[in-house]
């Protein structure tokens, strides 16, 4: 299945400069990626299911960089996600 950027946005997942902007970093892949402004921009599920988890944290106030590690549950993540909740307990 694939989702156009137009309906992410519709969606209210995200804002059309996260998206952009995660896009430009790799946080988000494209199914089409393709240089240039006015394209249109294709999402498989496993990238709305990424988008929309990153889009969580992001709220929550977790950095991009970090919200995207965790939302791929790369090696990186898990421990990213160790080091915060070592943060929350000792900010308690």
């Amino acid at each position: 299945m694939s989702v156009s950027a137009v309906a992410l946005l519709d969606a209210k997942i995200l804002t059309t400069r996260q998206l952009y902007f995660w896009v430009e970093k790799g946080y988000l892949r494209p199914e089409n990626p393709s240089p240039g402004s006015g394209r249109s921009l294709t999402f498989n599920g496993d990238e709305v299911r990424v988008a929309k988890v990153m889009a969580g944290l992001v709220g929550a106030g977790m950095s991009a960089a970090s919200a995207a590690l965790i939302a791929r549950d790369r090696e990186g993540g898990a421990a990213e996600l160790r080091r915060l909740a070592d943060l929350v307990e000792v900010g308690s």
